[in-house]
């Protein structure tokens, strides 16, 4: 998800960083001493913005991914298929949910609680997780 502008709306974020500036520090303003800041100063900002995003949202694909591997390695295909339809049906698609699910699988694997919570989400499987399934096998 990168941040893209027009120049005008990058032109206008640099006038209204320089008038913020202005009314902030009168003083240096009014004598010339102040920085401007341009439409390439607020675009560079953005690019590193967008590079920070990029490089996080990839870290946390990668967490994802590997949850997902150890839950499946613990649980197997089956039940493993059935956490994802769960978490489809359920959950927003972006990766940050997905290692967020992945990592509360895990723990509660780990801590011995995922039999109890796979008993509670039990509506949810029969419910939500069967329609999902049902239409995306078209029935």
């Amino acid at each position: 998800m990168a941040y893209t502008f027009t120049d005008d709306e990058l032109a206008a974020q640099a006038a209204k960083k320089n008038a913020r500036l202005a009314a902030k520090y009168p003083l240096l303003a009014h004598s010339g001493q102040l920085e401007t800041i341009t439409t390439e100063d607020v675009r560079a900002r953005w690019a590193r913005i967008n590079t920070r995003m990029d490089d996080a949202l990839a870290r946390i694909e990668a967490h994802a991914r590997k949850y997902a591997a150890e839950a499946f390695t613990k649980l197997g295909a089956d039940e493993t298929a059935l956490l994802y339809a769960y978490r489809c049906a359920v959950l927003p698609k972006s990766v940050e949910y997905d290692a967020d699910f992945w990592h509360g699988i895990l723990k509660r694997l780990n801590n011995g609680t995922y039999a109890q919570w796979r008993e509670s989400a039990r509506f949810f499987f029969e419910g939500k997780v069967a329609k999902w399934l049902n239409n995306l096998a078209g029935e």
